[in-house]
C-alpha cells in the first residue's frame, strides 16, 4: 500500500493508519485451501473426533497447509489437481504406505466437506488408490495363544486379556471403562472412535474376574501399582508379555477380531455380533469375511453339522464301487 507524505508527519501517519487497518479487516485465507482448513477445524464435524484422531489429523493437515495452503478454489477444483495430490502419497509412500493413504484420506474428508457445503464443486481426492493393505486373515488368538498368555502374563494384562476376548472391545475403550460402567451384570462402553452405546452381558468367566478384582482406581484395568493405563506404556507392557509367551505376529486388535469370529462360532447371528462388537452389521459381515474362511474349528464344526443332517444321508451313502471302473482305469 503506497503511503503518502514524509515519515513522520500526520498525513504519513494517518495513511499508515488507515493502510493497517485495511489489511486488519481483510481475510489474507479467503478463497484458498487454507480457508476450507480453517472452516472444516472449526466445524462440528471435526469438533465430534476423538482427541487422539483430532492429533493424527492436525499433523497431516499441518503438511497439507505448507504444500498447498494457498492453492486457490478454482486451481482445487481442477482435474489436474489431482495428480500433485497423488504426486505427494507417492511421496509419503516410501517412508509409509499406511500413512500415505491415511493422509489422503484426511485430505479427501476437508474436500468432501467443502463441496458439501458449497465452497468448491469438486473434490479431487475422492476414492484413491490404497497403497497399503493389511492382510491379517490368519492373525486369530488360538486356544494355546490365549493359555500361554494367562500362564505367563502378569495379572493386569490377564484381566486386559479376558476383557478383550469377552467383549471385543478397542483397546482404547477397554483402558478407559471404570467400575461405574459395570452394574454386576453388564459392561456399558461408549466407544470412542464412534460414540456408539454399547451395553455387554458379561459372560459367567468375565462375571467371576470382576467380582474378585480389586479395585485400585476409577478405572478396571490398571497397571500393577494401581494406576490408569497410558496408551504407550500398556502398548509396551503387552508386548514384553506377549514376546515371554512365545507369542510374536499378533497384536492387541486381534482379539477384537477373534471375539467376533469365536461368536459366529457359537452361532450368532451378525445382529447379534454388531449389538456386542458395535460394529455396522456391513463391518461385521466383511470382518467375517476375512477372518472365518481361515478359522478351523469353524469348518470343523460345519463338517460336524454336515454328518449329523439327514439331509445329508445320500452323500454319507456313497463309496467307490472299483468294479465299475473302466478297463485300464489307474494305469499309467
Amino acid at each position: 500500500t503506497r503511503l503518502l507524505g514524509e515519515p513522520g508527519s500526520p498525513e504519513f501517519l494517518a495513511a499508515y493508519a488507515q493502510a493497517e487497518k485495511a489489511i486488519k479487516s481483510t481475510d489474507r485465507n479467503k478463497g484458498t485451501f487454507k480457508e476450507l482448513i480453517q472452516r472444516y477445524i472449526g466445524s462440528p464435524d471435526y469438533g465430534k473426533l476423538a482427541k487422539a484422531t483430532k492429533v493424527d489429523y492436525r499433523r497431516h493437515i499441518r503438511a497439507m497447509e505448507g504444500a498447498w495452503g494457498d492453492m486457490t478454489f478454482g486451481v482445487l477444483e481442477d482435474r489436474r489437481v489431482r495428480t500433485v495430490f497423488m504426486d505427494k502419497a507417492d511421496e509419503l509412500a516410501v517412508q509409509s504406505a499406511r500413512q500415505s493413504d491415511y493422509f489422503m484420506q484426511v485430505l479427501g474428508i476437508i474436500l468432501q466437506w467443502s463441496v458439501d457445503r458449497g465452497f468448491i464443486e469438486r473434490n479431487n481426492a475422492r476414492r484413491p488408490k490404497k497403497r497399503y493393505r493389511a492382510n491379517r486373515a490368519d492373525k486369530i488368538w488360538l486356544p494355546e495363544h490365549v493359555e500361554s498368555m494367562m500362564r505367563t502374563a502378569p495379572a493386569e494384562i490377564q484381566m486386559a486379556l479376558m476383557l478383550a476376548l469377552h467383549t471385543g472391545q478397542r483397546q482404547a475403550d477397554l483402558l478407559a471403562v471404570t467400575w461405574n460402567n459395570w452394574d454386576g451384570h453388564t459392561l456399558t462402553f461408549i466407544q470412542r472412535k464412534t460414540g456408539v452405546k454399547v451395553e455387554v452381558p458379561a459372560t459367567d468367566a468375565l462375571k467371576k474376574m470382576l467380582d474378585t478384582a480389586p479395585r485400585k482406581a476409577l478405572t478396571i484395568l490398571t497397571t500393577e501399582t494401581g494406576r490408569s493405563w497410558g496408551k504407550d506404556y500398556f502398548r509396551q507392557r503387552w508386548r514384553k508379555a506377549s514376546l515371554t509367551a512365545g507369542i510374536d505376529g499378533l497384536h492387541f486388535h486381534d482379539l477384537r477380531g477373534t471375539a467376533i469370529s469365536m461368536l459366529a462360532a457359537s452361532g450368532c447371528s451378525n445382529a447379534q455380533i454388531a449389538a456386542i462388537s458395535g460394529h455396522k452389521l456391513a463391518s461385521v459381515h466383511r470382518i467375517l469375511d476375512t477372518y472365518l474362511s481361515r478359522t478351523r474349528h469353524l469348518a470343523e464344526a460345519a463338517i460336524l453339522k454336515f454328518e449329523e443332517s439327514e439331509t445329508t444321508d445320500f452323500a454319507k451313502r456313497m463309496t467307490i464301487n472299483c468294479k465299475t471302473q473302466p478297463k485300464g482305469a489307474g494305469k499309467q
